[in-house]
């Protein structure tokens, strides 16, 4: 009965006060108490009519505010040459500043970098996320470094997206990519450590498909690739020590 309460305006959040309507109303106990605000000015009966009035308001009175059409003459390019959009025609008269894109990028940045941080973080969280959580120890792998040139781990990946160092999905994909291709190169494809890296590569790719929309195919083919191919410096299986 709530769900069907909801799609008709009910909400449990009352904003009536209990003064209101205590003592005229049952409230059972084990039961959920729901209320609905009621305008005076809306009729209930007709509200699809009432809505569209209410957008064609809000429309007609946005076109008034609308400064007035203007056509302007087209502009002269010269190859190499780059003009200063300050001095094309109505630009500067509709509103547009540098300063505006600049803010744009900023927080389109601001939301990507939180965006990955959280894949990562949930990533981390993970059963078969474990031997990937942080950088591998020499203790565990004395001959780790000497093997893998760029290591990668989620810490150093969480780290990096705090820090802002990924500008776009594509190099965050590129990351989860090296740390899956370390560990294939040091503990071979067929190792109980590469099938976690595997899980752990299509959990955070998977995501990462649907972050901002600004992506090479390059990319959307690495994301496509949850299962990996061993690398050529993989041929030489490395003692089954470490995952990533």
């Amino acid at each position: 009965a709530i769900g069907y309460f909801k799609r008709q305006g009910f909400t449990k959040h009352l904003s009536f006060p209990k003064a209101q309507w205590n003592g005229f109303i049952k409230d059972y106990d084990g039961g959920s108490l729901m209320g609905c605000k009621l305008f005076e000015n809306i009729n209930y009966l007709d509200l699809g009519t009432c809505l569209e009035e209410l957008a064609q308001k809000v429309w007609d009175d946005l076109m008034h505010c609308r400064p007035p059409e203007e056509a302007h003459e087209g502009l002269d390019f010269s190859d190499g040459v780059a003009k200063d959009p300050m001095s094309i025609p109505g630009v500067m008269e509709c509103g547009w500043i540098p300063e505006l894109d600049e803010v744009h990028q900023s927080n389109r940045q601001s939301t990507l970098q939180g965006q990955m941080s959280s894949i990562i973080t949930s990533g981390s969280k993970k059963p078969f996320a474990w031997p990937f959580r942080e950088p591998v120890s020499l203790k565990e792998a004395p001959n780790y470094y000497e093997v893998i040139a760029n290591p990668m781990d989620l810490q150093t990946m969480k780290n990096k997206c705090d820090s802002g160092q990924y500008q776009t999905r594509e190099q965050f994909i590129a990351d989860i990519d090296l740390m899956r291709d370390n560990c294939i190169t040091f503990n071979g494809r067929n190792s109980e450590y590469t099938k976690r890296a595997n899980e752990v590569h299509e959990y955070v790719v998977s995501r990462a498909k649907k972050l901002a929309c600004y992506i090479s195919e390059a990319s959307v083919r690495s994301a496509r690739t949850s299962q990996a191919t061993t690398p050529e410096s993989s041929e030489k299986d490395n003692t089954e020590t470490n995952l990533t």
